[in-house]
This record gives C-alpha cells, structure tokens and sequence, in this order.
C-alpha cells in the first residue's frame, strides 16, 4: 500500500464524476473522489471498483467541502442531485445536464 504524504495530501482536489451508458445516454451514476488530475480521479474510481463504465464527465467540486459518507462510491443520479442541493452549489456542464435528461454529451474526453 502506497502511503500519501502531507503535500500530495493537500494537492488534492475533489472530483466530480458522471457516468453514462455511450448508446443510450443512459445516467449510470456519479462517484465523488478525491486526486490530483481528472485521469486520477477516473483510475481511482476503478481501482475502488465504483466506475460502471461508459463514457465519463469530470469536473471539479466548487462547493463547501463534501462529506466522507459521499465519497468513494457509486451514487445514482438523485442522490448526486440530492448532494448538490444539500451541500452547495456546483455548475453543472452543458454536457452533464444533456446526459441527467438522458441525451449524449456533446463533446469528448
């Protein structure tokens, strides 16, 4: 097990992620985790086992520190919602809001 230090630590961002299905455009969820890039976050949802596959949006959290019971697992769309409503808000990518109405996003990563 690799241990983090303090500044790798303090390097840290929170992450938001979506995913959904690439043929349907079908919301598979959201995993809220902590890491230093975009790349990161998405490894560390698989290495957590909590990214479902297809394609993924990240963005970075703007709101009030998200709780830990948030983290590190894979939410449905009405609890992300929930989240966001609850602790803060966070601007959602035009991307984003066409796949929660079940449409494709426009661009790619």
């Amino acid at each position: 097990m690799t241990r983090t230090t303090r500044a790798q630590r303090e390097a840290l961002q929170t992450y938001w992620l979506s995913f959904a299905d690439p043929k349907s455009g079908e919301n598979l969820g959201v995993a809220i985790v902590d890491a230093d890039t975009a790349d990161h976050a998405i490894s560390e949802a698989w290495r957590r086992g909590i990214n479902p596959g297809g394609e993924v949006l990240s963005g970075t959290w703007n709101g009030p520190p998200m709780p830990a019971q948030a983290k590190n697992r894979l939410l449905t769309f009405d609890e992300a919602s929930k989240l966001v409503d609850e602790f803060g808000c966070r601007q959602m990518t035009q991307d984003e809001i066409a796949v929660a109405r079940g449409g494709k996003p426009k661009t790619t990563h």
